[in-house]
């Protein structure tokens, strides 16, 4: 009975090992996710690091020591995603495409509608060709 609950406590340690290595793994993730890291330049590469091109020196970005109550806190608000901006701008570009495209097909083409068509196809097409550029980069998250 005593080997049973040796067995068990080990188990449970190391599993409360692991979810706490977990853990520390995603809370530096995630500040240095939201900017909230130093940079430690070396002179030698080592596993994990990046080239800085100006420096040329290798560095690694290390994160802020934070308490476990203030990454919480930190936690509540959202991380600010550059390429949420960008999709937005496409789609945004890909609309403005089109509608410009088919006051341009008006303006332009009063008597030839093949030319009218031409324009208004096209415009369309280009538009949606931002809209699809969009699609991709927010599936890319």
């Amino acid at each position: 009975m005593n080997d049973v609950k040796k067995q068990i406590e080990a188990y449970l340690s190391k599993q409360e090992k692991a979810k706490q290595a977990q853990y520390e793994l995603t809370k530096r993730e995630d500040l240095i996710e939201r900017g909230l890291y130093e940079i430690k330049f070396s002179a030698e590469y080592f596993e994990g690091c990046e080239y800085d091109k100006k420096s040329k020196q290798y560095f690694i970005k290390e994160p802020l020591e934070v308490s476990d109550e203030d990454y919480e806190r930190i936690k509540q608000y959202p991380v600010r995603d550059k390429k949420s901006n960008l999709e937005y701008i496409l789609k945004i570009i890909g609309v403005l495409i089109i509608i410009s495209g088919f006051v341009y097909g008006i303006v332009t083409s009063t008597s030839d509608a093949f030319i009218l068509i031409l324009i208004w196809v096209s415009s369309i097409a280009l538009g949606f060709l931002y809209f699809a550029l969009a699609q991709i980069l927010s599936e890319k998250k």
